[in-house]
């Protein structure tokens, strides 16, 4: 699926590291894109356990480096596409005097990575720049990979047809466990405000 991030996100590689963070994180310099902290407790209590953790649509790696420095027990593999993964040295230069903690990885081929199982799969901020038709893909490779999913982002999908991201993961057989906007839990409503920003916890039987 190499064709997953398309338009400005496609042209990655073309774009300094302040643009990229801008299109990422908007309105921060690479200098203020630290990793959301507040996320290690969203993801769960379970940092004194060995846990294999895939940061997907990791960008530059903000979010990866900050679990792996902080949980260095747990195995994290940060996705995306090979142009956003080609700015993580620099990320690391600027933020990590360019040392990459030994539990982190990056990954760009999706066809060896959806063989493999995780303990949990982050995916923060991406899923709502994911066509419909790869986001399909992604979510029902998502359910034999992994038991727990969470996922943030805004309804409104970048697709031409506009559909709500929610939408499209409960058409591929994907509804959340719990349902937040902001920090506040939320009854499950797929449609709504566009621009409102979710969070979502998948749990998968398997």
């Amino acid at each position: 699926m190499k064709e997953t991030f398309r338009g400005a996100w496609g042209k990655i590689g073309d774009y300094d590291l302040s643009k990229v963070t801008d299109l990422i994180v908007t309105g921060r310099t690479p200098e203020q894109a630290k990793p959301d902290e507040w996320l290690w407790d969203w993801i769960g209590s379970d940092a004194n356990k060995p846990l294999t953790i895939m940061d997907f649509g990791c960008g530059m790696g903000r979010n990866s480096f900050g679990l792996a420095n902080h949980f260095t027990n747990w195995s994290v593999i940060g996705y995306d596409s090979e142009g956003m993964i080609g700015k993580t040295n620099e990320y690391c230069q600027l933020h990590y005097r360019g040392m990459i903690p030994r539990n982190l990885k990056f990954e760009t081929d999706w066809e060896r990575l959806r063989t493999q199982k995780f303990d949990k799969i982050i995916c923060m901020l991406v899923l709502q720049h994911i066509f419909e038709e790869d986001l399909s893909k992604y979510a029902k490779d998502f359910k034999t990979m992994t038991k727990y999913l969470l996922v943030s982002g805004r309804r409104f999908n970048d697709d031409k047809a506009h559909k709500s991201t929610w939408t499209i993961m409960e058409e591929n057989g994907l509804t959340p466990a719990k349902f937040f906007a902001g920090h506040l839990e939320i009854p499950y409503m797929p449609e709504g405000d566009p621009h409102e920003h979710n969070m979502a916890y998948y749990y998968f039987e398997h």
